[in-house]
């Protein structure tokens, strides 16, 4: 669960309160990103509904404390409670290895298509909360909770996610704004799977999804020249012709930019891959390369 808020002690410690309590799930993790202004809860169980219930409520309280006219990050969001990503994970690390041992056997197609069926039922049932009520938020599902699986990334570059270097007050239209009207809702140029079809001012979009483990995965660059670092990060990227399966945004981040990657098949293309390329793209543009890190956990580690 990614909540657009890490500078505020007192909102983040009532956020992880109603996480740490939630019956049937478990908070695996917590990953705060102060200049970024974000924080990841994740939460593991093995209920579906519990689960769905743990994270509705935690994206429910999230909403109730934060105004998305108040938040300024260099990390783009659409939303208090920008996004939910739901994956299935090994019941245990001997299990992990048995089954990628039998992978060509019928039953571990049969069991990846019910972990597929699991994560993307419990993605839509916390979108169908989320957009209900009187509370409800414009929630768009994507990956295995989509009936066509539109990619996550495709969802946000119609909202216009990618645009900008800095984000700061909600998504009203610029207009409404300069007339004043604080509270003025935003038509959407894409109807939401769920909820409304206008943005609430104080609350923004949620994007609701599953799909397999992916590995967040930061480079820094020491360097301010934003125009290099995306040539670095298109480059490095598979749109822009580099890795495989690898999603990649440059972003300012404590006095330098950093190359921002999804890793979406981490067996395929794994961290160290990413961060040589990075190197060799860097050095060629004459770019120093700073700390590299992940910020989530490996599903091994969550279990």
């Amino acid at each position: 669960v990614y909540v657009s808020e890490a500078r505020d002690g007192d909102i983040l410690r009532q956020l992880e309160s109603v996480a740490r309590q939630a019956p049937g799930a478990c908070l695996a993790n917590l990953f705060t990103d102060e200049p970024y202004n974000r924080t990841n809860f994740t939460l593991v169980g093995r209920s579906v509904p519990a689960l769905a219930a743990a994270a509705s409520t935690l994206a429910r309280a999230a909403l109730a404390l934060l105004d998305l006219r108040q938040h300024a990050a260099t990390h783009p969001r659409l939303g208090c409670v920008d996004h939910i990503s739901c994956h299935p994970l090994p019941t245990s690390e001997a299990g992990s290895a048995a089954a990628a041992a039998a992978a060509a056997d019928a039953g571990e197609l049969r069991q990846r298509q019910q972990d597929e069926a699991g994560a993307a039922a419990l993605a839509v049932a916390i979108a169908s909360e989320l957009g209900s009520g009187p509370q409800a938020v414009p929630v768009y599902t994507y990956g295995w909770a989509h009936q066509q699986r539109q990619p996550l990334d495709a969802v946000r570059r119609q909202l216009g996610y990618f645009q900008g270097s800095s984000w700061h007050g909600g998504l009203q239209a610029p207009a409404a704004e300069a007339a004043g009207a604080a509270d003025a809702e935003l038509q959407l140029p894409l109807a939401p799977c769920f909820g409304p079809a206008v943005v609430p001012a104080r609350s923004g979009v949620c994007c609701v999804g599953a799909g397999r483990w992916i590995v967040n995965y930061n480079v820094l660059l020491l360097t301010e020249d934003m125009v290099a670092a995306r040539a670095v990060a298109r480059s490095v990227s598979e749109r822009g012709g580099g890795l495989a399966a690898v999603q990649a945004m440059a972003l300012r981040h404590l006095g330098g930019i950093e190359v921002a990657c999804n890793l979406l098949q981490p067996a395929t293309t794994p961290p160290e891959a990413v961060l040589g390329t990075i190197q060799r793209l860097a050095g060629q543009r004459g770019l120093a390369v700073g700390p590299a890190y992940r910020t989530n956990k490996a599903p091994e580690e969550l279990v």
